[in-house]
């Protein structure tokens, strides 16, 4: 027996849920009431796993409500169950040139970012704070301009949070050098910003090529240092 409640707690650490170790023949405790009446215990609500703890964690301090944070929980676990019953369809399938598995696999295509169908299900707020809490990587902010380059022409100030060049997130340093190398001298380059001060999402148009910009990089939601870089 005592193999079993090791084997069972094993279980429960792997799933990082808590699992009930008393054997299966032990009686279940009855709670007596005041008239003598017998009722049954209290049933315990299940473990929510540690993934969507974290999960739940980070959108809420994204600034999202606590209804709407459980709803879109609950929506990527709906789109990850209808993507399992695609897949499970399609691997089981006993020709796969057919034109219904060509079908199944047009809808799997469908789920390949089940982030981006939850964020085109909400509305523009929420869907910023969504992205934010969901993208992993650092908070970009810009502490230093230098006059006359390519971010101080477009209008960028110190203390605005870079949030995407070119419309790719901006999630950390190397992110942000692959882009600038990415772009096509001569053009101009849409990057969204975050200004707090009023506090509004603004898009600029830079010009192809180094920003001219010190910046302050700091994980987001996790701690308080951080590192300098000069995009």
């Amino acid at each position: 027996m005592q193999i079993q409640e090791r084997l069972l707690a094993l279980v429960g650490e792997i799933h990082g849920q808590q699992v009930e170790t008393r054997p299966i023949s032990a009686p279940r405790e009855n709670v007596t009431t005041t008239n003598g009446s017998l009722r049954e215990p209290p049933q315990q609500a299940r473990p929510v796993s540690r993934f969507a703890t974290s999960r739940r964690e980070r959108l809420v301090q994204a600034g999202i409500s606590q209804n709407r944070v459980d709803r879109i929980l609950a929506r990527e676990w709906e789109l990850r169950y209808e993507q399992q019953q695609l897949r499970h369809r399609y691997k089981h399938l006993e020709d796969q040139s057919t034109d219904e598995a060509a079908k199944i696999a047009g809808n799997l295509e469908r789920y390949d970012n089940i982030e981006e169908i939850v964020g085109s299900e909400l509305s523009p707020w929420e869907y910023e704070r969504y992205r934010e809490a969901i993208t992993p990587g650092e908070k970009i902010v810009i502490t230093a301009v230098l006059d006359g380059s390519n971010a101080a022409n477009a209008g960028i100030r110190p203390g605005d949070q870079l949030l995407s060049y070119n419309g790719s997130p901006v999630t950390d340093a190397r992110t942000m050098r692959s882009l600038l190398d990415q772009a096509t001298p001569g053009s101009k380059v849409p990057v969204v910003i975050r200004r707090l001060k009023p506090n509004s999402e603004l898009t600029v148009y830079v010009s192809a090529g180094p920003l001219g910009v010190q910046t302050l990089f700091s994980p987001r939601f996790l701690r308080q240092d951080s590192t300098g870089d000069n995009p």
